[in-house]
C-alpha cells in the first residue's frame, strides 16, 4: 500500500505537507522535489511568502509516488 494513501475524507481535512514530509512519504529527496518544481513537473500548492517554505497536498504525494514508479520502470 502507498505511504501516501489516506481515506478520501481524511485528505480533505489534512494539513498541507512540508517538502520534507512529502519527500519522506514518497521516498524521494527534497532536492528531487525542487528539481521537479524547476522542470514544471510538480508545483507546491502553496509557498509561504515570508519563509519560502513549500507546501504540498496529499494528492501530490500520490503523483510523486507515480513519478518514482515510472522512473523505476526505466
Amino acid at each position: 500500500m502507498s505511504e501516501c494513501a489516506y481515506p478520501e475524507e481524511e485528505k480533505k481535512e489534512m494539513a498541507l505537507l512540508k517538502i520534507g514530509e512529502l519527500a519522506s512519504l514518497a521516498g524521494v529527496s527534497s532536492k528531487a522535489l525542487r528539481l521537479y518544481e524547476s522542470k514544471d513537473i510538480i508545483k507546491p500548492v502553496k509557498v509561504d511568502p515570508e519563509t519560502g517554505y513549500r507546501f504540498y497536498s496529499a494528492e501530490q504525494c500520490e503523483i510523486v509516488e507515480a513519478l518514482v514508479a515510472l522512473q523505476d520502470m526505466g
